[in-house]
């Protein structure tokens, strides 16, 4: 509580009198007997503030993850398992050789009920060896054993695919006039990748520029200087007959801005200067609404708690947090494109992006 009374971005506490808040709250945080409780105490209280950035957590690095095997399941009733319906590239599932349409029977020996949830059989076992049972399509009955990996992996390997195949649509829906660049989070590491597959798209006559699910971070002010530079002077060396601009990292082509529901702080920021410097089209749904500067500090026990302490506003003195960036073309994607390519948004983009280069 004093930590936000002396340091939330807001002095009037989103509407919220946060003294009463002390007195409502103290009664009930020396009642509590855990940590865990009261832990749950002070979210309800930080729920009050109606506020992005806020929160208390303690790690725990002992914590034991679910394992993956890189594969998409469905229940069949039929075969008495899960039917195997996606295998994801360089997955555990593709190195094992496990093929769509194959039916898991048993994990290490336990039969499963296609009535459960698939990943009850796979509950602490990510970096585990196991040994799955297997009917394969041609009815022949195996056991394959298989290094399981984490959530995170696996979701970085659905990324990776999802990334490659948008990024194939918009090569084949333009016939390689256009270029595709994801950025995954407002990241150092993002920043690095973005130059370099910028690079690599300078040839091409638009770009589609997507920051759909990214949580955030700190580089907007680094992406938009990228797409705002203008040339002032270039040189031509003896015997060279192409110019060579001093503004040579740039992008000053079509570009069309893809937005969306999971875009966070950072990722909200960005948009909102996007659209504020008239830099191109932004396509999709409006962001999430959660744009605070905030700082973490770590308490005595090693609780992290969160301090939101910069607010970020619009030269007309918007406030961006609880107030969402808008597209300038509303699209929605249904829910059966999440993790697939060919959406809505990414074929509005290019068919913007083809209209405005003819």
């Amino acid at each position: 509580w004093w930590v936000l009374n002396d340091g939330f971005y807001d002095p009037n506490f989103h509407g919220v009198d946060w003294s009463k808040m002390y007195d409502k709250y103290l009664p009930l945080a020396l009642q509590c007997r855990t940590d865990q409780e009261f832990r749950r105490i002070v979210r309800m209280m930080l729920g009050e503030l109606n506020a992005s950035h806020l929160g208390i957590w303690k790690s725990n690095r002992d914590l034991k993850h679910t394992g993956c095997i890189g594969a998409e399941f469905i229940p069949d009733k039929k075969e008495g398992g899960f039917k195997i319906t996606r295998v994801l590239e360089e997955s555990p599932a593709m190195k094992a050789d496990i093929k769509e349409g194959d039916v898991i029977l048993a994990v290490n020996g336990i039969k499963v009920n296609p009535d459960d949830n698939v990943y009850t059989y796979l509950e602490k076992k990510a970096g585990k060896k196991i040994r799955l049972t297997l009917k394969r399509k041609n009815g022949k009955v195996e056991d394959i054993d298989i290094k399981t990996i984490s959530p995170w992996k696996q979701w970085e390997l659905v990324y990776k695919e999802w990334v490659k195949a948008n990024r194939e649509l918009v090569e084949k829906e333009s016939e390689g006039k256009l270029g595709y660049i994801h950025i995954p989070a407002m990241n150092l590491t993002s920043l690095e990748r973005f130059k370099k597959e910028l690079y690599e798209n300078r040839r091409k006559e638009g770009l589609v520029l997507d920051i759909r699910y990214n949580g955030g971070g700190n580089i907007h002010d680094e992406l938009l200087n990228i797409l705002r530079r203008t040339k002032y002077l270039y040189s031509v060396e003896r015997g060279e007959g192409e110019k060579e601009y001093n503004t040579l990292f740039r992008w000053d082509k079509p570009v069309v801005l893809l937005i969306n529901q999971f875009c966070y702080s950072d990722a909200e920021i960005f948009p909102a200067g996007f659209k504020q410097l008239k830099l191109g089209k932004v396509v999709g749904v409006p962001t999430y609404g959660a744009v605070i500067g905030t700082n973490n500090l770590e308490l005595f026990d090693g609780t992290t708690f969160r301090q939101p302490e910069e607010g970020w506003y619009t030269l007309d003195n918007r406030p961006l947090e609880n107030n969402p960036v808008e597209p300038d073309i509303y699209v929605e994607n249904p829910p059966v494109y999440d993790n697939h390519s060919g959406d809505p948004q990414l074929k509005k983009a290019v068919e913007i992006l083809m209209q405005e280069i003819e």
